[in-house]
């Protein structure tokens, strides 16, 4: 296949990698057996130092649709903003390189999106695994991620409820309009944790409509069981003190006062796991 450095895709895929090249492979194969064929996607390296470049090289060389780059430790969301600026796509799917894609989710979604002007992402399931990706998209070792109570669609004050109370999606359950991300900017390079959650709120805020779908096929599969900085518990109490003095400032009434509430229970967990951590 030919390099078509002009080309711009319906859709482009952001996979941001850190020393996870033994399960990137699943991840790029995931996007490998999309049924809808005009994406690009692109890996973004972190500064790894395993051979996750090897990896996403080999698929680079057998599909051009594929794009390697690499850049010096920056940290998840400073991977993700690099993919932002250097892909193509009207549409953005983002991908963590341990995770994978339902064969139908970007054609399912995409259509939804062309039929829904208002929304400005669609979002699905997700399921989480254990197993092989084999193993997951056979429905092998698979369970309901938590938190699918909160799923729904919404836009305006509900949106913003929602979300304070909760973060109804995980990173790569959305496809996303590039105007959205246009208008929300950068993921927010400080957050260590939480940065999607943080990033949505951000694009309710500005009054985006969230769209959910329910449909076979398009969920997201997320690995569990492996160590992961999502596990780091210290460093989510602190990004979720973050978190809840940012969103703090758009806040007024009975949901300012939940969020405080929020805030309080945040610093009772830190003071018990510091107790913990001696």
């Amino acid at each position: 296949m030919n390099e078509q450095p002009d080309r711009h895709p319906e859709i482009s895929v952001l996979i941001p990698c850190y020393n996870y090249g033994h399960f990137l492979a699943d991840a790029l194969n995931s996007v490998l057996g999309q049924t809808y064929s005009d994406w690009e996607c692109l890996i973004i390296d972190d500064g790894s130092t395993d051979n996750s470049s090897e990896v996403a090289k080999r698929f680079q060389t057998q599909d051009s649709r594929f794009r390697y780059i690499f850049q010096k430790n920056a940290g998840l969301s400073a991977a993700r903003n690099t993919g932002i600026r250097e892909s193509k796509g009207h549409l953005l799917q983002f991908l963590d390189a341990d995770d994978g894609l339902a064969r139908n989710k970007l054609a399912a979604q995409m259509q939804y999106l062309k039929e829904h002007p208002e929304a400005g992402l669609v979002f699905g399931d997700a399921l989480l695994f254990s197993g092989t990706m084999a193993d997951a998209m056979s429905g092998k070792q698979v369970m309901a991620s938590p938190g699918k109570a909160a799923k729904c669609s919404a836009a305006g004050s509900v949106l913003v409820q929602k979300l304070v109370q909760e973060n109804m999606m995980e990173v790569s359950c959305p496809l996303v309009r590039r105007e959205l991300i246009q208008a929300v900017g950068d993921f927010d390079t400080t957050y260590k944790s939480f940065e999607d959650w943080q990033y949505w709120f951000r694009a309710a805020i500005q009054g985006y409509h969230f769209h959910y779908l329910t449909q076979p096929g398009t969920e997201t599969y997320i690995r569990k069981g492996h160590a992961s900085m999502m596990q780091q518990l210290l460093q989510m109490n602190q990004a979720g003190l973050q978190l809840r003095a940012f969103m703090q400032r758009s806040l007024t009434g009975s949901l300012a006062w939940y969020n405080r509430k929020r805030v309080f229970r945040l610093l009772v967990k830190r003071f018990m796991l510091r107790i913990k951590s001696e």
